[in-house]
């Protein structure tokens, strides 16, 4: 049949069986399904009069619909389902995943005048080099079952590349190398390449050319010579990092809660006091950010500086929020996170403790990204930021930021946490390409709820995180009770004489020393300070600068350690009532009390009304009438 001819049907019926006629019983095969063809996988779209052809491994390859079918007729190409393994050997994968595009392109346009020269088309190059490629194509397609191999040019190993260096050179060579340039005096590759020229014409050995000592010195110079020759913050700049995020860098972590960072940084903004208007500091906020959503889970705004305090702050947060913790955490190396308390608290609560290395920055980039964020997007939008004070030379009473200062801390704690928990967590990511609200719900689909790591927030998960002393227990005295951090504690159940002199555990609440929490009888008892009037509200930080200045007067007297009491107590506080530290410090804590009562479940308590006396009608006809007194 000509080209100008079709063929004709009565019904639809007979088309598919006139086809396989037509076709001497090869069916065709749908150009988008998987195919075998060279020892390969291939997958095929078809585009007018072209099938495009891309292979598992190696470039994308085009050949005529009718050059294609007629590969299949043959049995060249043949179909094969979609969970058929690969046959590709691993030595012929790899040749093919480091063949350049060059090569690529080359071996494809080679094979492409193999077609056009058994179809007896016009070629563009030599008939002999055609049949060298296609015995270059036979060859490969018998060793590794993949004629392509064949057709790829072995530009890359052309040369002579045996080695010329004698054995004595070379290792003479790694001998300076490591006794003079790997060494602290850091001297200059020229003069080690003298010196190694000066041992080889002394020992009689050829040495090696220069060119090929600097490649030589390159390929030697690792990151523990470079920590030998400049040290160890030098070295960290071409050090690998983990543990860390930018804001394109992608996420880590498996699923939302299984990695988080904690850290604290002081906010670039004075707040003022609540009471008087004036100017008291610049606030800490400690930040919980989970690695794989970049969700903020917690953010606690403090005066105080670092401490164990503000991680238990922020853990009780996230609880709240959250109801969950995350499995691991990472920290930095300060105090605060290696205090025997927070290890106990990680401990308590099931999360593991990653430690970032030392004067290595990069490894806390995760909150170093918010914290940047938030200073640039909400901090200096607002009245008593400190970009004029960065510049001290140029800064002036109008735009002073101590002058300015407007916020309270009550206040900006609202507005931040709405900020990180509302309008942070609904802006698109750059490194996520969608929001830490979308990414935290979808990884909580994909991986699930893991109802089992819930932990309600209540009563007991407050007392899980409360510190306890250095010992951790402590004796019931019949008649004083308790003594914790200098002061007395005291509940009617310790009247009894089966836990007198008995060893309990105990706990305290860092921001009201008014009260202890004992242990005893199968349940925790809330004990109350003898000096409750005198130390209820007032924070651990106010009480230990209270204790220095005690101790500090003991100790100028020459008197021995006495424990605080009440009268005693109440005539050194009214002594202290000028102490600056300690007003500044009480001061910040009123500020403070608002936002640490609502964490801990407690409501202000309504102050009584005053109960009104019914009004007494007055009869004057039954008063007594007394005599006139002479």
């Amino acid at each position: 049949m000509s080209w100008n001819q079709v063929f004709l049907y009565r019904s639809p019926a007979e088309v598919p069986a006139a086809s396989r006629e037509h076709q001497g019983g090869k069916e065709a095969i749908p150009l988008a399904s998987r195919l075998l063809w060279d020892g390969r996988l291939w997958e095929a779209e078809v585009q007018d009069t072209t099938v495009v052809l891309r292979p598992e491994s190696g470039a994308v390859f085009t050949l005529t619909l009718e050059h294609f079918q007629r590969l299949v007729n043959v049995g060249e190409i043949k179909s094969e389902r979609l969970e058929t393994p690969s046959p590709l050997r691993d030595s012929t994968r790899d040749i093919l995943s480091h063949a350049g595009p060059k090569a690529l392109e080359a071996a494809n346009r080679r094979w492409g005048e193999i077609l056009a020269y058994t179809r007896g088309e016009a070629i563009t190059v030599t008939a002999r080099s055609i049949q060298n490629w296609m015995a270059a194509f036979r060859r490969a397609e018998a060793e590794s079952g993949c004629g392509y191999l064949g057709l790829l040019d072995q530009v890359a190993r052309r040369g002579n590349r045996t080695e010329r260096v004698s054995d004595a050179s070379k290792q003479l060579l790694e001998e300076f190398l490591t006794t003079h340039y790997a060494v602290p005096q850091a001297k200059r590759a020229s003069a080690v390449y003298r010196l190694y020229r000066e041992e080889c014409e002394q020992q009689g050995i050829t040495p090696i050319g220069e060119r090929t000592f600097y490649r030589e010195r390159a390929r030697f110079t690792s990151q523990e010579v470079t920590t030998l020759r400049r040290g160890k913050r030098a070295a960290y700049a071409s050090q690998p990092f983990f543990y860390s995020l930018d804001q394109t860098t992608p996420r880590h972590g498996e699923r939302p809660f299984a990695l988080a960072h904690l850290d604290h940084t002081e906010l670039d903004l004075v707040l003022v006091s609540s009471i008087t208007g004036k100017p008291l500091a610049r606030p800490w906020a400690t930040f919980m950010t989970d690695a794989y959503s970049r969700r903020v889970l917690a953010c606690y705004v403090t005066f105080d500086p670092p401490s164990y305090r503000s991680a238990m702050m922020a853990f009780r947060l996230c609880v709240r929020r959250y109801g969950r913790l995350p499995q691991e955490l990472v920290v930095d190396q300060g105090s605060e996170f290696g205090s025997v308390y927070f290890e106990s608290l990680l401990t308590r609560c099931l999360v593991t403790k990653l430690d970032r290395p030392p004067h290595q920055p990069r490894f806390g980039s995760v909150v170093e990204r918010l914290f940047g964020t938030t200073t640039t997007e909400m901090l200096h939008q607002l009245r008593g930021n400190t970009q004029a004070s960065k510049t001290p030379r140029h800064m002036t009473q109008e735009v002073d930021p101590k002058r300015l200062a407007v916020w309270t801390l009550e206040r900006f704690a609202a507005r931040l946490s709405e900020y990180v928990h509302e309008v942070y967590d609904q802006m698109d990511h750059p490194a996520l390409g969608q929001s830490p609200r979308e990414a935290y719900a979808q990884g909580m689909e994909l991986a699930g709820s893991r109802s089992h790591r819930l932990i309600p927030y209540s009563e007991d998960f407050l007392m899980l995180t409360r510190p306890s002393t250095a010992t951790g227990t402590v004796n019931i005295h019949p008649s004083r009770g308790i003594t914790v951090n200098g002061l007395h504690y005291w509940h009617d159940s310790m009247r009894s004489a089966l836990v007198s002199g008995k060893s309990v555990p105990v706990r305290y609440e860092p921001f009201d020393m008014g009260f202890v929490y004992a242990y005893s009888g199968g349940q925790w008892l809330e004990c109350i300070a003898d000096a409750f009037a005198q130390v209820h509200g007032r924070s651990e930080r106010e009480w230990n600068l209270i204790l220095d200045e005690w101790r500090e007067q003991q100790r100028q007297h020459s008197q021995k350690r006495v424990t605080l009491n009440g009268p005693l107590l109440a005539q050194f506080l009214q002594k202290l009532q000028g102490d600056e530290a300690l007003l500044l410090q009480r001061q910040r804590d009123l500020e403070e009390q608002a936002q640490r009562e609502a964490i801990l479940l407690k409501t202000p308590k309504a102050e009584k009304t005053r109960e009104v006396p019914p009004l007494v009608e007055l009869d004057l006809t039954k008063i007594s009438r007394y005599e006139e007194y002479r």
